[in-house]
C-alpha cells in the first residue's frame, strides 16, 4: 500500500470508538475499538512483523500462541513454591508512548527508516500511547518488555526463582521455607507487609514502567498460591468459590426454573450500575464461566464434563427461551478415562423372571454392564441367560416365563429398560442396547488396541455382592497370565472376581479396555479369567459397522 494510502487511513480523526469493561477489582478499563478501515490495515501489519521477530522467552505467557495463563500458572506449580509475588504494573498501555514505540522499529530485527517508524507507530497509537483494543498492541507490548523480561529472569535465576510475565502481571515464585529467607534484592515479607527490593525496583523503573503498590501481594504455601486468578497449590486451577458460584447457578436454574434464577442473579449481580446494558444473560454468563473451566482444567476433566453436561440437559430443556436457545451446546468428551469418570459408563444389571400369569418375581440376577461406543452395552451372556439352580427350577417349572433386562444407576437406583441385541453361549458375551430412554451424562469406555502384556497394571471395575447405594468398585491389579481356552484368547487377572463382577471391564493404566471378567476362582480351582478385548472387538464389530453406516445417512 503506497504511503499516502496509509496516511490516509491513520491520520484523520477520529479514527476509534470507545467503550468501557468493568474490573473485577472495581472500576472500569477503557477499550478503543478501530474503524474497520484502520483495524484491517493493523491485522496486515500484524501479519508483516510475526514474520520478522522471534518468539517471545519462555517466561512470557500473555498473547503468545499456545500459551496462556495456565501455562504461566503451571510454570510455578511445577516447581511446588512456597511463595508467590504478585506485581501489577499500573497502566500498562498507557505508560507505552508513541516515541518507545517508534523506537522499537528503529531498532534490529526491523531497522525501518525514520519516516517509515514513525507511520507505523501512528498506525498503532491513539493520543501519543498505544493503544488497547488495537490487534498489534499485545506483540508490541511484548517487543516493549523484552528487556524488562530478560533482566527479572536474569535477577529471579541468580536466586533460585522463577519468573514470568502475563500482559502487565509480574510473578515470582520461591521454593524457600521461611520468608526471612527469600532474596530482599527482589521482596522481603514480615508481618504480613510486602517490600519490593531495590534491585526489582530499579529494574521496573527503569524500563518505564510504575508498579500499582494496591495490587502488589505476596502469598504462601500455608493459605492458597495464587498466579493470574489461578490456584497453584497442587495444580493450576480454578478456586473453590468459582466453582460453588457455577454449581449454585446450574442449581438454582435447574430446581427453581430459569425465570426465577435469572431474577435472582440480577439481584446479586447489579450489572447496572457498572454501567452495562443490556444486563448479560445467566446462560450466557454460565456457559462462558464452564468454558473457562475448560480451559484450566481440561476438556475430560470430570468435573467439567459434570457441569457442562448438565447445562447441556439445562439449556435444551428451556430451550423455549430465545436467548438460551441462540447459545451453543457445550462439547463435552465422553470417554472416561478416570475412576470416577467410569461411574458414568459402568452400570449394575438387573435380570429378573416373572410368572407371565400374575407378573410375580420368580428368579434375578446381577452382574456389570458397560457402556462403550455409539453407547453400546456390553456385559455376559451367563448374567442374562443363566444356569439356574435345582431350587430355581423347581420355583419355575410348569410356568411361562417373561424376562426384563434393566440398568441401574447405582447412587440412585434409578433403571433403564435396555434389549439384547445379541449373544455367543462359547465367548458368553451378550450386546445389549438402552430401549428408550438413558442416564443423564453418560460415558463410554474405549477398547486398547495395544495387545496385553503380562505383570502389567490393570484395574477391574464392577460391583461385586452389589447393594443399592453401594458405588462402583475398582480394584488394582496386574495381568499374572495370558492364555488360550476353547480357541479364544483369555487373561488371568490378579484381582479377585467375584460374584456380581461378571461383565465387568478390565482396564489398563490409560483407563483402555483390555478384557471383561467372565468368572471368578474358587479356593481349589478356575481363575479369575476374563476374555481379551480383541475377541470382544472382532464380535461387536459388525454391530458398530452397521451403526455406522446408518448415520452416514
Amino acid at each position: 500500500m503506497e504511503y499516502e494510502k496509509v496516511g490516509s487511513v491513520i491520520y484523520p480523526s477520529p479514527l476509534y470508538t470507545q467503550f468501557t469493561l468493568p474490573k473485577k477489582s472495581g472500576g472500569v478499563r477503557i477499550i478503543d475499538a478501530p474503524f474497520q478501515e484502520l483495524k484491517e490495515l493493523q491485522h496486515k501489519l500484524l501479519v508483516f512483523l510475526k514474520t520478522l521477530v522471534d518468539p517471545p522467552k519462555s517466561c512470557v505467557h500473555g498473547f503468545v500462541s499456545g500459551r496462556s495463563i495456565v501455562t504461566n500458572a503451571l510454570a510455578h506449580s511445577e516447581r511446588s513454591p512456597k511463595f508467590v509475588l504478585n506485581i501489577d504494573l499500573k497502566n500498562f498501555f498507557p505508560t507505552i508512548s508513541f516515541y518507545r514505540v517508534r523506537g522499537i522499529f528503529l531498532k534490529r530485527p526491523f531497522s525501518f527508516s525514520h519516516q517509515i517508524a514513525s507511520l507505523i507507530a501512528h498506525m498503532c497509537c491513539k493520543d501519543g500511547f498505544l493503544v488497547q483494543g488495537a490487534s498489534t498492541s499485545p506483540l508490541i507490548s511484548n517487543l516493549i518488555c523484552r528487556n524488562l523480561d530478560n533482566q527479572l529472569r536474569g535477577l529471579s535465576l541468580r536466586h533460585n526463582s522463577v519468573y514470568t510475565r502475563y500482559c502487565d502481571d509480574l510473578t515470582f515464585s520461591f521454593p524457600r521455607e521461611r520468608a526471612e529467607s527469600l532474596p530482599g534484592s527482589i521482596c522481603s515479607f514480615a508481618g504480613e507487609i510486602v517490600t519490593l527490593g531495590a534491585m526489582s525496583l530499579e529494574i521496573i523503573a527503569s524500563n518505564g514502567f510504575e508498579i500499582n503498590s494496591d495490587k502488589t501481594r505476596i502469598s504462601s504455601s500455608k493459605r492458597r498460591l495464587e498466579v493470574t486468578g489461578l490456584v497453584i497449590n497442587k495444580f493450576p486451577n480454578v478456586s473453590r468459590d468459582y466453582v460453588d458460584r457455577l454449581r449454585g447457578a446450574l442449581h438454582a436454574w435447574d430446581v427453581h426454573g430459569y425465570p426465577r434464577a435469572l431474577r435472582s442473579w440480577k439481584n446479586k449481580i447489579p450489572y447496572e450500575r457498572a454501567g452495562r446494558r443490556p444486563r448479560p444473560p445467566l446462560a450466557g454468563i454460565v456457559r462462558g464461566r464452564l468454558l473457562f473451566l475448560k480451559m484450566v482444567r481440561g476438556a475430560d476433566d470430570d468435573l467439567y464434563v459434570r457441569l457442562a453436561t448438565k447445562f447441556n440437559i439445562l439449556r435444551q430443556r428451556d430451550s423455549i427461551y430465545r436467548k438460551i436457545r441462540a447459545l451453543k451446546s457445550l462439547s463435552v468428551d465422553s470417554v472416561a478415562k478416570t475412576a470416577t469418570a467410569a461411574r458414568k459408563a459402568v452400570y449394575v444389571i438387573e435380570v429378573v423372571w416373572t410368572d407371565a400369569a400374575d407378573d410375580m418375581p420368580l428368579v434375578d440376577r446381577r452382574g456389570t454392564v458397560f457402556v462403550t461406543e455409539y453407547d453400546l452395552l456390553i456385559s455376559c451372556h451367563h448374567v442374562i441367560d443363566p444356569d439356574f439352580s435345582d431350587d430355581e427350577r423347581k420355583e419355575i417349572s410348569g410356568k411361562i416365563l417373561n424376562r426384563s433386562v434393566k440398568l441401574i444407576v447405582p447412587e440412585t437406583n434409578d433403571t433403564y429398560s435396555i434389549d439384547v441385541i445379541k449373544f455367543d453361549s462359547h465367548l458368553d458375551i451378550a450386546l445389549l442396547k438402552f430401549s428408550e430412554a438413558k442416564p443423564a451424562g453418560l460415558r463410554k469406555l474405549l477398547f486398547s488396541e495395544r495387545s496385553p502384556v503380562q505383570s502389567s497394571g490393570t484395574t477391574l471395575l464392577g460391583f461385586p455382592n452389589w447393594k443399592q447405594g453401594r458405588p462402583l468398585t475398582s480394584a488394582s491389579g496386574e495381568i499374572t497370565s495370558i492364555y488360550p481356552r476353547s480357541n479364544t484368547n483369555r487373561l488371568e487377572a490378579s484381582q479377585a472376581i467375584r460374584q456380581g463382577n461378571s461383565g465387568g471391564p478390565l482396564v489398563d493404566p490409560d483407563f483402555r479396555v483390555i478384557g471383561m471378567a467372565i468368572e471368578g476362582a474358587t479356593y481349589d480351582r478356575g481363575n479369575n479369567e476374563c476374555l481379551a478385548a480383541n475377541e470382544i472387538i472382532n464380535w461387536i464389530q459388525p454391530e458398530v459397522d452397521k451403526l455406522k453406516s446408518q448415520l452416514k445417512f
